[in-house]
């Protein structure tokens, strides 16, 4: 009597061709802002964790991977390389080819456990050391934004409601376990019998794996929605080169944003009808660096008083960049926020990039009238300067 027909374990290889490594850090790199497309991130690690699967080389998932992350960095920074200072781009292209080792590393301490112990055991070691390398790469040493997978879910308002529970790195954790099942899927053995198979129980896996972000971000937005109301941002942008900003007197620069902002506040109010309160500016957003680094505490406070006085007057919230010192300490490329009657809160930027962030704090400042003859102030009188 014959035997019934038993489960037949066939499992093919798939992707195995180098082109397919090329393709996913391609399409991980075209789901990183400004291109944005994020769902290509969604697929982008299946071909890499499949091949990784199958691979018994420790070389060939480290060359794998280093390609892979390569064309990510390409697509994604290739504008690095651009620089006007050709020193900085060749420090830019350096970052583009030595970053990808670093990000390729996790694929290699993977299958050595794997290889000792199971393929889960395996992809956990992947997909931890991955966290662990990006999150100590994008947040303390080199802030790329795709260096952190989670960033190219920043396009999708729905996804990354996610990262209020962990940061970023829960996007791409979330990003690690939907390729993972999905390779899981790909790769799980044929079967005859019974009916419900392992790709059957992949398959819904990866359903559910796939929609827990969507159903959180969507009971997220859904909880806030209350607490929500419109913002009217004004974005003060003078029409100067970087380099006679850079250049320019800190105090002439101050006072021609506040005419800027004077002009466009003063303009929203003739404009509408009706409540003029209901069209006023809330928010009022000035250049980087737009505030300069003084060493005398007494100077920036006088400085940070006048400007909380002026927001005071014409009841507007202003977000510039400035560039700030402590007595003794290093200057920060920062972030300072002014509200009526409130101190000013302050964000600074703790990394920069070597190849592009090079914020010049010590060449001697220019006249803006000698850098633009045509330019003039609006308030001559300094008002925030003393």
């Amino acid at each position: 009597m014959p035997l019934p027909a038993q489960a037949v374990a066939s499992t093919p290889r798939r992707f195995t061709g180098s082109v397919w490594v090329l393709l996913a850090g391609v399409l991980l790199g075209l789901s990183v802002p400004p291109t944005g497309f994020y769902p290509l991130a969604w697929v982008a690690l299946v071909p890499l964790i499949v091949r990784w699967s199958q691979s018994r080389s420790a070389w060939e998932v480290f060359c794998d991977a280093y390609g892979a992350f390569l064309a990510m960095s390409v697509v994604a920074g290739y504008w690095t390389l651009l620089h006007q200072e050709i020193p900085r781009a060749m420090i830019a292209g350096g970052l583009l080819l030595a970053l990808p080792v670093l990000l390729a590393l996790p694929f290699v301490a993977g299958l050595l456990v794997r290889q000792h112990t199971s393929t889960v055991a395996g992809f956990a070691t992947l997909v931890a050391s991955s966290l662990l390398i990006e999150h100590v790469l994008g947040q303390h040493v080199v802030p790329l934004p795709w260096i952190q997978l989670g960033h190219t879910q920043l396009e999708s308002l729905v996804l990354i409601q996610l990262a209020s529970l962990s940061g970023v790195s829960a996007l791409s954790l979330w990003l690690w376990l939907v390729g993972g099942v999905a390779a899981w899927a790909l790769r799980a053995p044929h079967y005859f019998q019974p009916v419900f198979t392992n790709r059957t129980v992949a398959l819904l896996m990866l359903g559910l794996v796939f929609a827990c972000p969507f159903l959180y971000g969507a009971y997220a937005l859904e909880r806030d929605k209350a607490g929500l109301r419109s913002v009217r941002v004004g974005l003060v942008q003078p029409a100067m080169t970087p380099q006679q900003w850079l250049y320019s007197d800190p105090a002439d620069r101050i006072d021609h944003l506040a005419s800027l902002s004077e002009s466009l506040m003063a303009e929203r109010r003739t404009s509408s009808s009706g409540d003029r309160r209901a069209h006023a500016l809330d928010v009022l957003v000035w250049p980087e660096l737009a505030l300069p680094a003084y060493t005398e505490t007494a100077r920036t406070d006088r400085l940070y008083g006048r400007v909380s006085a002026w927001t005071q007057r014409h009841g507007v919230t202003l977000l510039t960049g400035a560039a700030t010192q402590a007595p003794g300490a290093a200057r920060y490329n920062s972030a300072l926020l002014f509200g009526p009657g409130q101190a000013p809160l302050r964000s600074d930027q703790t990394s920069a990039h070597p190849a592009f962030d090079g914020a010049r704090f010590v060449e001697p400042p220019v006249a803006l009238s000698q850098a633009d003859p045509d330019w003039r102030l609006a308030q001559p009188d300094h008002a925030f300067e003393s």
